[in-house]
């Protein structure tokens, strides 16, 4: 059995057949309508270079289509996605998968996103960490982008050791909450909770002093779409109550700023 997937490049678009177990070492999306499992409109591929790259989140954006953020390392071997060796991925898809526009974002280290959200501005906000920029080891890292994906504000925030974000939204007030990790603040450099509340700018008011400004460098980037021939199947797993229990717990909060 066979699959046909469409291929495209920047200036080619072609059909090529490949088996039905097909393989791909690179981001995969799956799109499927609820309630049905085997809707007929579902679509599934991959995005990607010749080395390691996944998404990390994923949303649908009020244009019915999707903004995705991750991580690539196709730039090792002879790719043209970055300039470090490793860094944060954005691809803006339109409702049937293809891409809209797709663009890299880093310095000459390593850097990687974990959270992304359109605001409303119709922009986006992404959250993850940083290598090539900051104070410490790896810094919290948010960059606000304009909707065609440049960078409007870009900030890292930590100190001397691993601060990373996990997850950002944007708030009532038009700013932004961060949650994610930090081992900076800590004496015995365990990681704690971090959350930060930001200025629509990426600020804090009053001042922080660990909020820094960066300058990464913003690529386009030139991802191969395949469509993929993946199988979908109802799973098997057997629902269990769990015996845990629930803890009142006594966790005390330390504020850094102001």
């Amino acid at each position: 059995m066979t699959c046909f997937a469409k291929q495209f490049t920047a200036s080619i678009q072609k059909f090529v057949s490949y088996p039905a177990c097909c393989l791909f070492l690179s981001v995969f999306l799956f799109s499927i309508n609820i309630p049905s499992l085997f809707a007929l409109d579902g679509w599934a591929a991959t995005y990607g270079g010749h080395n390691y790259d996944w998404a990390e989140s994923i949303q649908q954006t009020n244009d019915g289509g999707y903004i995705v953020t991750g991580y690539y390392t196709s730039y090792f071997i002879g790719g043209s996605f970055g300039s470090g060796i490793g860094g944060l991925w954005v691809l803006k898809l339109r409702p049937d998968g293809t891409v809209e526009w797709q663009k890299t974002y880093g310095g000459v280290s390593f850097e990687v996103a974990k959270s992304i959200q359109q605001t409303r501005d119709r922009g986006y906000i992404v959250a993850g960490r940083t290598r090539s920029f900051g104070a410490g080891k790896e810094d919290v890292w948010v960059l606000k982008l304009r909707p065609v994906g440049t960078v409007e504000w870009q900030k890292t925030y930590g100190g001397i050791d691993w601060d990373e974000a996990e997850s950002v939204q944007q708030t009532r007030d038009e700013g932004y909450i961060v949650a994610g990790k930090t081992a900076s603040f800590d004496l015995y450099k365990i990681l704690d909770f971090c959350v930060l509340k930001l200025e629509p700018d990426g600020s804090m008011e009053p001042p922080c002093y660990f909020i820094r400004n960066t300058d990464a460098s913003v690529l386009n980037s030139d991802a191969t779409i395949l469509d993929t021939c993946a199988s979908v199947r109802n799973s098997n797993a057997n629902p269990q109550i769990s015996p845990s229990k629930v803890r009142v717990t006594n966790v005390s909060a330390k504020i850094l700023c102001p």
